[in-house]
């Protein structure tokens, strides 16, 4: 698997912990946005699976979308964020939760130690800038054989090799290999997944990425002119232009159309890592 110029280094200058995100798009206006909702809600129907019985931290729960997916599943399921209008956003989407949704500000866990058997992190490690104090957090987290499950995207389908994130809110993009090497030091074991579809769907979401990645190509040479206001109002007639393929909205693909595989996960749509403590 080709990983160079992918060296995992944490990022000088930024706050430890996650930086700042969006609401999860949940707007399916295209095929492309069917597919990418699909790609988020198939990891929590998969955690979802793992977590019978037990107590869960949601890590980076957002908007609590996924919180509400693992909840007729686990014992207990609680989350935190960083982000003050994504905490607002989950409390209100889950009212009876709200004083186990807790903000978490990049230096001390908001629960007592030891207090989960499991912990989701889903699109997060991407977000991050100081890896030792989140993986740390998430091990204290964990009760002794605990379990952590993150997804993260695959840069090998959406990043030439030494290209920065075209994404504004990644601070880096991992490979597989990438994901284990940062993982292997903070767990006993680890497992790589990738995830999967059918053909005509990975041609949806290898389509979106390869036109971002253009996109980003061509807007390199304007960084420094134009306004980052400007670039995301660019990204959003983008996102509002419509599918890939045309005259198809993508309602038909359920998360039943994904799976989750050990083999060739160069060519996977997005990264799953299970970490054991």
């Amino acid at each position: 698997m080709d990983t160079s110029n992918s060296t995992i280094q944490p990022i000088a200058g930024r706050a430890k912990g996650q930086v700042k995100h969006p609401l999860v798009h949940t707007e399916e206006n295209s095929a492309e946005d069917r597919v990418l909702y699909l790609i988020h809600r198939k990891a929590y129907e998969a955690a979802a699976e793992m977590s019978a019985g037990k107590r869960v931290l949601d890590w980076g729960c957002n908007d609590g979308y996924g919180m509400e997916i693992l909840k007729p599943y686990a014992s207990e399921v609680a989350g935190l964020d960083v982000a003050p209008h994504a905490l607002r956003a989950a409390q209100q989407r889950l009212p009876e939760m709200a004083a186990n949704i807790r903000a978490y500000d990049g230096s001390q866990l908001p629960f007592p130690p030891a207090s989960f058997d499991m912990v989701t992190s889903f699109q997060v490690i991407e977000h991050v800038a100081e890896y030792d104090q989140y993986l740390s957090m998430i091990r204290e987290a964990l009760r002794p054989g605990g379990m952590a499950v993150f997804t993260t995207p695959n840069r090998l389908i959406r990043l030439d090799p030494g290209m920065k994130p075209w994404n504004p809110f990644h601070v880096f993009e991992f490979t597989a290999d990438d994901l284990r090497a940062c993982l292997t030091p903070y767990f006993s074991s680890v497992e790589i997944r990738g995830l999967r579809s059918r053909p005509e769907i990975e041609a949806i979401e290898l389509a979106r990425c390869r036109a971002q990645k253009e996109a980003a190509k061509r807007a390199s040479t304007l960084r420094g002119r134009v306004s980052a206001k400007v670039q995301g109002l660019v990204r959003r007639i983008k996102r509002s232009a419509g599918s890939a393929t045309p005259g198809h909205d993508g309602r038909n693909y359920t998360t039943g159309d994904f799976r989750y595989e050990s083999a060739q996960l160069e060519r996977a749509l997005d990264l799953m890592a299970i970490g054991k403590k």
